[in-house]
């Protein structure tokens, strides 16, 4: 009962309550199956899922009654509108292995009772307007090995270097958040389960060298943007099993690796840093146009026009 009261506490709080039209009371003797997006467990009768993503939902107060939903593994709420600040009590959400309120311009800090919510598995916040920095804690989520994504928000500061502890993470994407400050060595630690396949720290204020430890990544590692940013450095390293990389707007400097030529990629620039020497004329680094290697001053080799290199006055 108490499950069906929250759920209807919910539709309350929306603020156009033709929206959710099978939840009603003259329908409750049978939520699980005729009740909209609810789906439950088929032994306890229990609601585990709440997919409510894309029904253009507003609200007028956050759902704080779906925090008595014990035993809730997933809630979808992508697309739900309303500016509201993320209720500190999500960690009572013990079971929670999925959480998805992308775009619902939530606002506020990302609370660190997140961190409290052991079972998750999958953390999705992006395109929302989050301010502050990145919770520390999030880094004690030990299960979360599908995505950690807080891309599109207003968070400020460093990434924090317990991110590395995830070391189960698939997918990690902190595009657009305002992050500043070195990579920390410890996402190399993301390695040891040979898990992460996908890395977006893209359209940040970055700044420093690549870490060595970040291409231990190279087991595993397919899709790799870090553009965008203030990185200097100068080894591109070697991302062996890589399918996409954009290395483009940045400082990087020294050669393109032979190495590298080896790859059986997709997508790669390395455009608008200062790169020098010779593109390497094997591989598939021969089939990307020359805007995959533009405004390197001291770079030669085709596919880009300029035959000889001009002098690199730091030779």
């Amino acid at each position: 009962m108490y499950e069906l009261q929250a759920l209807l506490a919910f539709k309350g709080g929306l603020s156009n309550h033709t929206t959710l039209s099978s939840w009603t009371m003259e329908n409750s003797h049978n939520l699980c199956v005729s009740w909209e997006g609810v789906i439950c467990n088929n032994v306890t009768g229990q609601v585990i899922m709440l997919d409510l993503r894309d029904l253009n939902l507003s609200v007028w107060k956050y759902p704080i009654s779906l925090m008595h939903l014990p035993l809730l593994k997933v809630l979808s709420l992508s697309g739900l509108n309303g500016t509201l600040p993320i209720p500190k009590d999500i960690w009572n959400l013990t079971h929670l292995e999925e959480l998805h309120p992308e775009d619902c311009s939530l606002t506020g800090s990302l609370p660190p009772q997140l961190g409290q919510m052991g079972a998750l598995i999958t953390l999705d916040f992006r395109y929302n307007i989050f301010t502050d920095s990145i919770p520390m804690i999030l880094g004690h989520l030990s299960n979360l090995n599908t995505s950690l994504d807080l891309s599109s928000n207003q968070l400020t500061g460093v990434i924090p270097p317990s991110l590395g502890e995830l070391v189960g993470l698939c997918i990690l994407n902190l595009s657009h958040t305002h992050s500043s400050g070195n990579i920390p060595q410890t996402l190399g630690k993301m390695e040891l389960t040979f898990g992460m396949k996908s890395l977006n720290l893209s359209n940040n204020m970055l700044s420093g060298a690549l870490p060595p430890s970040f291409f231990s990544l190279s087991c595993s590692l397919q899709h790799l943007d870090v553009s965008k940013n203030w990185l200097t450095g100068s080894s591109l390293g070697d991302l062996s099993n890589l399918l996409y990389m954009d290395l483009s707007q940045n400082a990087l400097q020294g050669i393109i690796l032979a190495s590298l030529s080896h790859l059986n990629i997709g997508l790669f620039n390395v455009s608008h840093n200062n790169l020098s020497g010779s593109i390497p004329q094997t591989g598939k680094l021969t089939t990307f146009p020359a805007s995959s290697y533009a405004r390197n001053p001291y770079l030669c080799g085709l596919p880009l026009i300029t035959v000889q290199c001009s002098p690199n006055p730091t030779e």
